[in-house]
C-alpha cells in the first residue's frame, strides 16, 4: 500500500492522511481544531494542495488564537520529518 498513500483523494488530502491505518502513519492531528470563524477547516484542509499552501495553512490561528502548526503537526509536518518522506 506504500505507493498508494502518497495518493491524493477527491477531497485533495493524501491517502497516508485520510487513512493512517492502511498506511501506517500516525495521526496526532487535533480532531477539533478548526480555523477561526470556520469550523468546516481543520486539520484535514491544512494539509490540502500544494506545499507552499499548506505552509501559508499552517499559520492559520482557531478561535482560541491556536496555530495551526501546534494543532496539526502531520499536517504541518512540524515533527521534523516530511509528512510523505516514506512515500516517495
Amino acid at each position: 500500500p506504500d505507493n498508494r498513500c502518497g495518493i491524493r483523494g477527491e477531497d485533495k488530502t493524501f491517502a497516508a492522511y485520510s487513512c493512517p491505518l492502511a498506511c501506517g502513519t500516525d495521526c496526532p492531528d487535533s480532531a477539533t481544531w478548526y480555523r477561526s470563524g470556520d469550523p468546516t477547516k481543520g486539520c484535514a484542509w491544512v494539509s490540502e494542495l500544494a506545499d507552499q499552501t499548506i505552509n501559508q495553512r499552517c499559520n492559520r490561528l482557531s478561535t482560541d488564537d491556536t496555530l495551526a502548526s501546534m494543532a496539526c503537526p502531520m499536517a504541518c509536518a512540524t515533527d521534523g520529518e516530511s509528512f510523505l518522506s516514506k512515500f516517495s
